[in-house]
């Protein structure tokens, strides 16, 4: 087993391969030669252990969607090595298929990539319907929308300097000027413990929690003693003509609302003066891949699949009954 790519040092499992490979390997990934060149060092490793036996192997990709978040550089960048990657993929997926036979081979993506025409800012929209005392920034979120408009003009004209890219690190990574720093804060252990930490969730200490999936999809977690509201702010949720659907999940772990929104809105939980805003993001979507090939997967083409269904249905392939609290189940994908 190894870590993904852009974790902060390599593990592996057993340790010794990380003697093997940890002057190789690449933390980080912020940037295009370091992407593609990890790419590179992960399909080296993974094409020599294809050599060895095993019973079940597993890999992720992680190309396309490290570029798609490099939202400094101008769409049609973007897109053109998003292409680029699946090129290299499938050149990948072929070195795979020559080295030797295999009784079955899945290929999955854990979401898809889509372009977003608008941003809709939950935060701004929750502050304007009046339900919760909010602390007063008004100014902070000004001056963010001035930075969002003026990344929108310069964006699409300039070509992606260290300037630019420092800029888009600022606005739209980093919560706050203390966590924008170079160095990193050691533990008496020598353990890294204080990182910038990206921007996915605002919270309100007390009040509210709401995050963002990087797609049109966002959860609002309410402390217990707003758990009143959630029957009025579901009300003004529908009201909204940009919402396509609100799912209440019956579960303490969960979010009290995962609001979906129309295909071309994506969520985001950043402070703004704006409710929506019209731009391009590429970012996740819930609609991804799904192959399966093999002995015992049969011919033809299945509805939608449920990513809870995954692994109910590898443990099938194996003859392993899926444990009592997985909600998925097995596709009805093989032979017999």
């Amino acid at each position: 087993m190894f870590t993904g790519i852009l974790s902060p040092e390599l593990s592996t499992y057993p340790s010794n391969l990380k003697d093997i490979y940890d002057k190789e390997w690449i933390v980080g990934g912020s940037n295009l030669r370091e992407i593609f060149k990890a790419f590179e060092v992960k399909k080296k490793i993974f094409l020599q252990k294809l050599n060895e036996n095993f019973n079940f192997l597993t890999y992720i990709i992680g190309l396309p969607d490290h570029i798609s978040h490099l939202n400094y550089l101008k769409l049609d960048k973007i897109l053109h090595y998003i292409d680029l990657s699946y090129i290299k993929i499938d050149k990948f997926f072929k070195e795979i298929l020559k080295t030797k036979n295999y009784d079955n081979i899945f290929i999955i993506s854990d979401h898809g990539l889509t372009i977003y025409k608008k941003v809709f800012y939950f935060y701004s929209w929750i502050k304007k319907k009046r339900l919760f005392q909010f602390p007063p920034d008004r100014e902070r979120e000004k001056w963010y929308s001035i930075l969002l408009k003026l990344y929108d003009i310069f964006r699409p004209i300039l070509e992606p300097t260290n300037q630019l890219k420092k800029f888009y690190h600022y606005l739209f990574l980093y919560k706050g000027k203390k966590e924008i720093q170079n160095k990193i804060n050691k533990s008496k252990s020598g353990i890294p413990f204080k990182k910038i930490k990206p921007r996915a969730s605002l919270v309100i200490p007390g009040v509210f929690r709401f995050q963002s999936f990087k797609s049109n999809l966002g959860g609002l977690y309410l402390e217990n003693r707003y758990k009143f509201l959630k029957k009025k702010i579901k009300e003004e949720l529908l009201k909204d003509k940009n919402v396509f659907k609100i799912i209440s999940p019956k579960n303490e772990f969960f979010p009290d609302f995962y609001i979906l929104l129309k295909n071309k809105y994506y969520f985001s939980a950043d402070p703004s003066i704006y409710n929506t805003r019209n731009t391009n993001v590429i970012s996740h979507s819930l609609d991804g891949i799904f192959i399966a090939y093999g002995n015992n997967i049969k011919n033809g083409k299945g509805d939608k699949v449920c990513y809870i269904d995954i692994a109910p249905t590898i443990l099938k392939l194996f003859g392993i009954e899926k444990l009592k609290w997985m909600t998925g189940k097995a596709l009805n994908i093989f032979n017999s």
